[in-house]
């Protein structure tokens, strides 16, 4: 999944578990990051999260080669 606001926003990784609300509405998701040699989870709001796909992947290793 791709974080899309907030402080990691651009950021992806991999959803662990999916908290809900009092009512059982998906509220939140706890996602699990490697960045470099630290390993975080942390927790975001679904609403600013979305799928990561095929053609991120192919964005972020043409930024990767023009920088």
């Amino acid at each position: 999944m791709r974080i899309l606001q907030g402080n990691r926003s651009g950021e992806s990784g991999i959803v662990t578990s999916v908290l809900e609300d009092g009512l059982g509405l998906d509220t939140h998701a706890v996602i699990s990051m490697n960045t470099g040699n630290d390993h975080n989870n942390i927790t975001v709001l679904v609403n600013n999260l979305r799928i990561k796909t095929e053609s991120d992947a192919i964005n972020e290793a043409e930024y990767h080669v023009k920088n």
